[in-house]
C-alpha cells in the first residue's frame, strides 16, 4: 500500500460500511489489515463524549489529517470517537471556573467569557488527546492479543507457558500438539478410558500408530510367608502368584521401520506415558512396547535381535 493518500478512498468505504458498527479497537485493526501496514503511530484519538442521543455508535467519523513537517506531510488517522476523554471523567473544576459570570457584567462579556470558557475547554481536550489515544492504543494490543493468542507466534508464547504450568507439562511436543492436548483435555471426561479415542489423540500429538488393550495384571511379590513359616495372627497369608482387580495397560506403538535412534524412541515413550497419566485410571500400571508394522522376516545382519526379529 502506498500513502495515506492512497488509502484515503478506502477509508471512506470502510468507515460508511458495516464496519462502522464495529467497537473502535475492532475496527482499528481491521482498517489496518486491509491496509496492510501498521499505523499505531499514525493514529489520534478525539472523544466527544457520551452522548444520548448517539444511537449507540462507538465511532462517529474517521478523516485523514496531514500536517507539515519539515519537508515533508505527516500522515494521521483521526478517529472520532462517542467516549469520554480524560477531560469529561475530571472534575469540572479543576479547567474551569464555578461561575464565569457576574451581575455586573453585560450581555457581549458574558457571550465572551462563554466564548473563552469553550476556548479553555477545546484546549484542555486537546492537551489530553495524547493521553486518550495511548490508552486506545493500549485497548487495541490487549484485543490484539486476546484475538490471536492462538495464530501469532509472539502473542502465544504466554499461552503455551500457561498450558505448560497447569498441566505441569514439560515435554518436548510441537506447539500445534500442546494446543490439541489442551483441547482434548478440556474435555478430559469423555475420552477417560475411551481407547480409540486416546489412540487418536496421541496419533495426532505424538505422531505415532498405537494400539492401546488392557493385559491382566500379576502380582507375585506378596508380603506373606508360607503357611508353616509364618505366626498366626501376624504374617500368615497365601502364597505364590495371584491375579489383581485392576487390569494393567499395553500400548503398542507401531513402527514403520526400524529405528536407530533409541533416544528419540525413549523420549517418545516418555512422552505417551505422561498424556496417558491423564487418561486412564491412577491405578492401572502402563506398558509401553514397540513393534514393526507388518514386518514378520527374520533377515539376518539386517534386523535386530531382540528388538525386531521375529523368530516363526
Amino acid at each position: 500500500m502506498g500513502t495515506m493518500l492512497d488509502a484515503e478512498a478506502l477509508i471512506q468505504d470502510f468507515k460508511t460500511g458495516d464496519s462502522a458498527n464495529f467497537l473502535a479497537e475492532v475496527f482499528w485493526e481491521e482498517l489496518q489489515f486491509l491496509l496492510s501496514k501498521d499505523l499505531t503511530d499514525a493514529v489520534i484519538v478525539e472523544n466527544h463524549g457520551m452522548n444520548s442521543r448517539i444511537a449507540s455508535r462507538d465511532i462517529l467519523d474517521v478523516e485523514v489529517l496531514h500536517q507539515p513537517s519539515k519537508n515533508f506531510l505527516k500522515e494521521f488517522v483521526v478517529l472520532h470517537l462517542s467516549r469520554n476523554s480524560i477531560y469529561h471523567q475530571l472534575p469540572e473544576f479543576l479547567f474551569h471556573p464555578l461561575v464565569i459570570s457576574t451581575p455586573s457584567m453585560s450581555n457581549r462579556e458574558i457571550v465572551q467569557a462563554i466564548k473563552e470558557n469553550r476556548k479553555r475547554e477545546r484546549r484542555n481536550i486537546d492537551f489530553l488527546k495524547f493521553f486518550d489515544t495511548t490508552l486506545f492504543s493500549e485497548k487495541v494490543a490487549i484485543i490484539k492479543r486476546n484475538l490471536s493468542f492462538l495464530s501469532d507466534d509472539k502473542n502465544s508464547q504466554n499461552f503455551l507457558l500457561m498450558i505448560r504450568k497447569i498441566l505441569k507439562f514439560n515435554r518436548n511436543i510441537s506447539k500445534q500438539s500442546l494446543y490439541w492436548l489442551f483441547l482434548k483435555l478440556c474435555q478430559a471426561e469423555s475420552t477417560k478410558e475411551n481407547f480409540e479415542a486416546i489412540e487418536d489423540l496421541l496419533r495426532r500429538v505424538v505422531g505415532v500408530s498405537t494400539k492401546i488393550r488392557l493385559c491382566s495384571k500379576e502380582i507375585d511379590n506378596l508380603p506373606f510367608q508360607r503357611v508353616g513359616a509364618a505366626r498366626l495372627g501376624i504374617d500368615l497369608g497365601i502364597d505364590g502368584t495371584i491375579t489383581s482387580e485392576i487390569d494393567d495397560l499395553k500400548v503398542t506403538v507401531l513402527l514403520d521401520s526400524p529405528k536407530n535412534d533409541y533416544a528419540a524412541l525413549r523420549e517418545v515413550k516418555t512422552i505417551i506415558h505422561s498424556i496417558l497419566a491423564f487418561f486412564v485410571y491412577v491405578g492401572r500400571e502402563i506398558h509401553i512396547v514397540f513393534e514393526l508394522k507388518d514386518n514378520k522376516k527374520c533377515i539376518l545382519s539386517v534386523n535386530h535381535l531382540g528388538y525386531d526379529t521375529y523368530l516363526t
